[in-house]
Parts: structure tokens; sequence; C-alpha cells
């Protein structure tokens, strides 16, 4: 029963965890979009390497997000399956009460 209630705990602390790590995300989302406006505004007659001076910093940040959502997507795919092991074993003591409450009730005649 302790094993349980520390693996609970220590899926809430992820869970916890994982909510700050976004909300600083987003909050720094919102701020790099004030910032990926003003550098999106590239004149249409720039030559080519203003133009990839412009785009370059821009990919690297959309890949940095992109490397962060796969790591929360890691982060959350793990506590599922530690949920799913949790789900099942709490079905198989379950079941094993059952079983016990019905060999007992058996004993007494019911």
């Amino acid at each position: 029963m302790l094993k349980a209630d520390n693996e609970a705990e220590q899926s809430d602390e992820e869970e916890e965890e994982e909510e700050e790590s976004e909300e600083e995300s987003e909050e720094s989302e919102s701020e790099e979009s004030e910032a990926e406006t003003e550098s999106e505004s590239e004149a249409e007659d720039a030559t080519n390497t203003d133009k990839k001076n412009n785009l370059e910093p821009r990919v690297k940040k959309h890949e940095s997000r992109l490397s962060a959502m796969k790591k929360c997507n890691v982060l959350l795919q793990a506590n599922v399956d530690n949920l799913q092991d949790e789900i099942t074993q709490v079905r198989a003591k379950a079941a094993n009460l059952q079983a016990e409450l019905d060999a007992v009730l058996a004993d007494l005649g019911f």
C-alpha cells in the first residue's frame, strides 16, 4: 500500500513540474511571438542572405520548441504508462479481494 502511495505522490509531483514548465514555455512563447512579428517584417526586396539571416534564428527557436514538446510528450507518455500499470495493479488486487470474499462467503454458507 505504501508503494502505491509513493507512486501516486511521485506522479503528482511530476505533473506539477510539467504544469510549471508548460506555463513557463507559454510565457516565453508570448514574448517570442512579439519579437517574431518584428523579424517577420523583412522587406520583400531584401537579398537572399538577409532573408536567410532573418530566418535562421526563427528556425532555431522553432526547433527548440519542437524538442521541448517532444520531451514533454515523453514525460506525459511515461505518466500514462505508470498510471496504466497502477490501474492494472489495482484491478488485480480487486480481483484477489473479490475471490477471497467469495471464498469466505462460501465457507459461511451464504
